[in-house]
């Protein structure tokens, strides 16, 4: 959970977005509305995260907004090498 937190705080510089973020965290946690339904559970399992995202979570634009800019960071399977 301190991962997360850190993530909303360093990609969500806006402290009214950030809080935004936190309230609509519980949506995807306990499942509300249309997270719950069996084919949106499945789906994560089975769909690109970016589509997934696109398509279920209009009810939570600040947390859609969030893990679009998480799914979009870059990373590397190597060490960066330094100069």
């Amino acid at each position: 959970m301190h991962g997360l937190l850190n993530c909303i705080e360093m990609l969500m510089t806006n402290s009214i977005t950030q809080d935004l973020v936190h309230n609509e965290l519980h949506f995807y946690d306990n499942r509300v509305e249309d997270m719950k339904i069996s084919t949106t559970i499945r789906a994560r399992s089975t769909m690109h995260s970016d589509l997934w995202w696109n398509k279920f979570i209009n009810d939570c634009p600040n947390h859609k907004l969030f893990a679009i800019k998480i799914l979009s960071q870059t990373f590397s399977a190597t060490e960066c090498k330094k100069n």
